[in-house]
């Protein structure tokens, strides 16, 4: 943020670029290559109506994706499922195309996930050299599609791997790694109406990580007692304001 947005005459995105450089420059090449995509037909509202009608084949679904993440749409795990059918084991050895699978987002220990790190070439430590935001980005929707995938399968073993994900994103920060998995847990549970297992588990998330001590619990105490007990003081004065103020004559009542 801030985004420049370039959309056709339907409201159909065709492009997006950083705003982050003001030069005239920057703008006409941004603008140029949004035209070039309009020509090329590279835009996601085409390609979508291809995926929805063509046979799918690797170019075609790597072109998708990629329009997807452009986008700003990064529930691709479907599709990344879909595409690593058409490689090869020696093909994730190539360090861009085992970025483009985690880019993606994969299903957390899912089959493009899995084949990406036993097939794949110093994938941590090419993942590593991404620039911090994208890799928050990248962990956040792996967490996110598994999540939401094992939520509307019912499926267990997909909220674990989710669960276990997100513990390790935190590398040595064991506490927060510990805390944020368990939140992830129980957001199954509470999704798919697991009452039995979230309330076993609740009790022993919020005895562990939402400590609240007594005096933290006493200081807004004090403040809202202090607030009612100058409220009384200040009514109490007003009363005997008005109780020592002379009486008018009956007179001038009338």
């Amino acid at each position: 943020m801030p985004t420049c947005v370039f959309i056709d005459h339907t409201g159909a995105l065709i492009f997006k670029g950083s705003v982050g450089n003001n030069t005239s420059d920057h703008y006409l090449d941004m603008a140029k290559q949004a035209l070039r995509r309009k020509a090329n037909g590279l835009t996601l509202a085409n390609y979508e109506t291809k995926f929805n009608n063509e046979k799918h084949n690797e170019k075609l679904l790597k072109e998708y994706i990629n329009l997807r993440i452009e986008s700003g749409q990064f529930n691709n795990a479907d599709l990344i499922d879909e595409y690593i059918d058409y490689k090869t084991i020696g093909d994730f050895k190539d360090p861009e195309e085992a970025l483009f699978i985690l880019k993606a987002a994969p299903y957390a220990f899912g089959k493009a996930y899995n084949l990406v790190y036993t097939y794949g070439i110093r994938v941590d430590s090419m993942f590593l050299q991404l620039p911090l935001s994208e890799r928050i980005t990248i962990n956040n929707s792996i967490i996110s599609n598994t999540l939401n995938e094992a939520i509307r399968t019912k499926n267990p073993n997909m909220a674990q791997n989710a669960m276990n994900y997100t513990r390790n994103t935190w590398g040595k920060n064991y506490e927060e790694g510990s805390k944020q998995s368990q939140l992830k847990i129980l957001t199954y549970y509470k999704a798919v109406k697991d009452s039995a297992n979230f309330y076993s588990l609740a009790p022993y998330l919020f005895d562990s990580y939402m400590r609240v001590s007594a005096d933290s619990i006493k200081v807004p105490e004090n403040i809202e007692r202090s607030r009612i007990e100058k409220m009384l003081k200040d009514q109490a004065t007003e009363r005997i304001k008005e109780k020592k103020l002379p009486k008018k004559p009956l007179e001038a009542l009338q």
